[in-house]
């Protein structure tokens, strides 16, 4: 049957995913060296080793990296070899480092991911009813959730779906006419734009999916590619013919964390 959490357990549960963030951000920083190297790729395959045995939900990296190795070749940028060499290494050295936890579930669970062995599975009235509310518990809880036994609903997700409103709107705006500083769609930044998009939709496709299942489909498994998405978000709130839109957005959000933060920590006895 699943464990029972003791109450010190219980207070330190989650602190893996903001180390996972960090992580996660130093690996994009590491994929956006344009110029491969040895040195680039071992510091790569070492952060995401270390992202691995925090959460194994940094898996949603390997096809990003994959992506961009073989579009290096595709493009001649390089050789296949050279490529393939240096995804070896990136991928490889990850893998070295997550094995010693992946035989560990093996030994214990038979499965080198044991999510079936403390979840009993969720059954729904239809697929169409389980997925709606997969995505509706994903987007609700990516903007607004404390804790496990603080699951925070309305109306702090509204403010949140305003913001992706925003977002929409704003893409739909012509690029302002000033300004030299490069954008996530640019040029220079379609390889990794593309690899970040298909490291996004594959990490939406597990949440999704573990939302399904389980019922467990949090917005907080998005977190890994949290510094991709402000991009993006800020990418389309910046469009918005707006006086001082950065120094309101910034005023909105502040203001935002502080209220959420004072309303969480008075549910809390």
């Amino acid at each position: 049957g699943p464990p029972v959490m003791s109450p010190i357990v219980a207070e330190v549960y989650g602190p893996d995913y903001n180390l996972l963030i960090t992580l996660g951000t130093a690996v994009l920083c590491l994929m956006t060296e344009r110029q491969p190297s040895w040195k680039n790729s071992t510091a790569l395959g070492l952060v995401l080793g270390l992202a691995l045995l925090t959460k194994q939900s940094a898996v949603i990296f390997l096809p990003a990296i994959t992506f961009l190795g073989v579009l290096a070749a595709v493009r001649r940028q390089m050789t296949w070899r050279t490529a393939i060499c240096h995804l070896a290494l990136s991928v490889g050295l990850a893998t070295v480092m997550f094995l010693p936890w992946l035989l560990r579930n093996w030994r214990l669970y038979h499965t080198f991911t044991p999510e079936y062995t403390t979840t009993p599975l969720l059954t729904w009235p239809s697929l169409p009813y389980g997925v709606a509310s997969a995505v509706h518990n994903l987007a609700k809880t990516f903007w607004s959730v404390s804790g496990m036994t603080n699951d925070i609903g309305y109306p702090f997700p509204l403010l949140g779906f305003g913001a992706l409103l925003v977002w929409f709107v704003g893409h739909q705006q012509p690029a302002p006419a000033t300004g030299t500083t490069e954008g996530l769609n640019a040029k220079a930044n379609g390889p990794l734009a593309a690899a970040l998009l298909l490291a996004f939709g594959f990490n939406l496709l597990l949440v999704l999916r573990f939302g399904y299942l389980f019922g467990m489909g949090q917005g907080r498994h998005l977190f890994p590619l949290l510094l991709p998405v402000s991009l993006w978000l800020a990418a389309g709130w910046r469009k918005l013919p707006v006086p001082g839109l950065a120094l309101w957005t910034t005023a909105f959000w502040i203001l935002y964390a502080l209220g959420f933060a004072m309303f969480s920590l008075s549910r809390f006895p």
